[in-house]
């Protein structure tokens, strides 16, 4: 008695049937398109590690430079103290005698 109280219609989930060609196909795809984001993830991976090792090649030299501009201004001030008896040149004041 499909209409009693206790028996109720349970409606059933029926997945589309595949032809199993259509399925190999699809994994094929699937498997395709999975190698070429691996390999794509592995160059990526790569450039990642140079980007890095560029970076901190450049962080070296950037601290290296930093050092030889301060031994720079070092010796600039320590060149300064010891010639204080000569006058600055005034660019306005000190005409070429050409001029």
């Amino acid at each position: 008695m499909p209409n009693s109280p206790h028996h109720e219609a349970v409606p059933i989930a029926v997945e589309p049937v595949i032809p199993q060609s259509d399925l190999n196909g699809q994994e094929a795809l699937l498997s395709q398109r999975v190698d070429e984001l691996e390999i794509r993830l592995s160059y990526l991976d790569d450039l990642v590690d140079t980007l890095n090792a560029v970076i901190a090649q450049q962080d070296r030299q950037l601290q290296d430079l930093q050092h030889q501009l301060r031994l720079l201004y070092q010796r600039l001030e320590a060149a300064a103290g010891a010639e204080a008896d000569i006058a600055p040149f005034d660019p306005a004041s000190d005409i070429p005698p050409h001029y």
